[in-house]
């Protein structure tokens, strides 16, 4: 992105809505200072970005012993899932990338420092970069899912996690 300052905003909320004229996932991402950066998902994205959040390990707080690992991974999940603040109506802010289409084209993980960061590559040859923790992750995770099924895309986030609801998450610090 070229506002630096927007590229080191903190996140606070996060939500992603079903556009049904555009048969795109609206994605918008609430950042402090009363900034937001908006971009559009396809079906193929939306689909990348399923397989991307399911191949992040989650670390639950409390390590219980399972001889499945999946298991472990499940119980993680539930317990951040249930720590996040899905209650809070999204609050609109100024966007950044106000004139410009951010058409999410890939999404790719690297790891960064040892931190999972997570790409939307857009069509523009802009990016976005979010540093993945638990919090954004299940976030991710919980939106994508309600996401998806209102887009009737045949998609099956069902893998990746139990939905919260539909409402935008609000990143607990």
């Amino acid at each position: 992105m070229e506002n630096n300052q927007a590229n080191n905003a903190p996140l606070e909320q996060l939500n992603m809505t079903y556009d049904a004229a555009e048969d795109r996932l609206l994605f918008r991402i609430g950042l402090a200072g009363n900034q937001e950066i908006i971009a559009w998902l396809t079906r193929r994205s939306s689909k990348i970005l399923m397989q991307l959040l399911e191949s992040i390990p989650v670390a639950g707080e409390s390590e219980p012993v399972f001889d499945d690992p999946r298991l472990a991974q499940e119980m993680a999940k539930n317990e951040i899932s249930q720590k996040l603040d899905f209650g809070k109506n999204y609050k609109r802010r100024q966007i950044v990338n106000k004139g410009a289409i951010f058409l999410v084209s890939d999404c790719r993980l690297h790891e960064i420092n040892a931190q999972n960061v997570l790409e939307f590559v857009c069509t523009n040859k802009k990016s976005i970069r979010l540093n993945m923790n638990n919090n954004i992750l299940m976030a991710l995770i919980n939106l994508l899912q309600v996401s998806v099924r209102n887009a009737d895309w045949e998609l099956h986030p069902e893998s990746l996690l139990p939905a919260a609801n539909s409402k935008p998450a609000r990143l607990l610090h």
